[in-house]
């Protein structure tokens, strides 16, 4: 008898430390409800969607990082993610974003989501500041934040940025190999090569509005695959010149082969732009 009493007052303390030990860690492990994450994700489009940074202080921790695989640092505090808000809006003035999915665990949220916008501002990018592509862009990614005291404190983001400057009009080329012969001028027997990928320019807004029409002359380089990999301009129409570039920079040519070696060309294109 003394036994079973000694066996059920160590058991008693035991299964109360048991059950605090369960209720603390289902606590921790419930974090924020789906409705509190989709209520959090709703105000967040307020930054995105339109630019309202006043709500930044409301949704985001002071120590907020941001870990972006499409930049090449991590976006740390308050200020610094203003800024960047602020960069991509003038990037992407009709920049807008919506919810495809999204799961809680604990106090982290796991969001897909879907992203759109025009390029009409300076674009930002790994090699400094460049002009507007004028192109649409759609990309979807998946984004992971943790909350502390229901604010946003840390973020990984990941995206297809490839899928994302194809769309802008950027080109991925292989690199040269070892040993390729430097490119040659479409002079004499050497012909300029054959187009065999075009791509119409888009006629710009600005210069319909001004009634501009002519022709742009280029000098473009293609290398050793037929794609274009430098253009200059030689003959400017100042309103016409970008969407010209930007056209001849998709073009693809017939790879030159002269003397049993390929070899990148430089030659000259006219686009001529006339307004019906």
């Amino acid at each position: 008898m003394k036994k079973s009493l000694l066996q059920i007052t160590m058991i008693i303390p035991l299964a109360l430390l048991l059950c605090f030990a369960i209720s603390c860690q289902q606590q921790v492990e419930e974090g924020i409800t789906e409705e509190e994450a989709k209520a959090l994700w709703e105000s967040s489009l307020e930054i995105w969607n339109e630019g309202n940074l006043a709500v930044v202080d409301e949704l985001y921790d002071p120590n907020i990082i941001r870990h972006d695989c499409g930049l090449p640092e991590d976006i740390v505090g308050l200020d610094a993610f203003k800024n960047y808000v602020t960069l991509l809006r003038v990037s992407y003035p009709d920049f807008n974003v919506t919810l495809d999915e999204l799961i809680v665990k604990g106090d982290k949220i796991v969001i897909r989501w879907t992203l759109t916008g025009t390029n009409t501002g300076p674009l930002q990018t790994h090699m400094g500041e460049l002009p507007p592509t004028d192109q649409k862009m759609r990309v979807s990614g998946v984004e992971i934040v943790r909350l502390v005291n229901g604010k946003k404190a840390e973020q990984w983001i990941f995206y297809n940025q490839l899928d994302g400057y194809l769309q802008l009009g950027f080109t991925l080329t292989p690199p040269q190999p070892p040993g390729t012969l430097s490119p040659v001028r479409a002079i004499g027997s050497i012909k300029p090569p054959k187009l065999i990928k075009e791509i119409k320019p888009v006629y710009p807004e600005k210069a319909k509005e001004a009634e501009v029409e002519g022709e742009v002359i280029l000098e473009a380089t293609t290398d050793i695959y037929g794609r274009v990999q430098n253009v200059k301009v030689l003959k400017s129409i100042p309103l016409l010149d970008q969407a010209a570039v930007d056209a001849v920079r998709k073009w693809v040519y017939e790879p030159m082969i002269i003397d049993g070696k390929p070899r990148g060309v430089i030659f000259t294109v006219t686009l001529t732009f006339h307004l019906k």
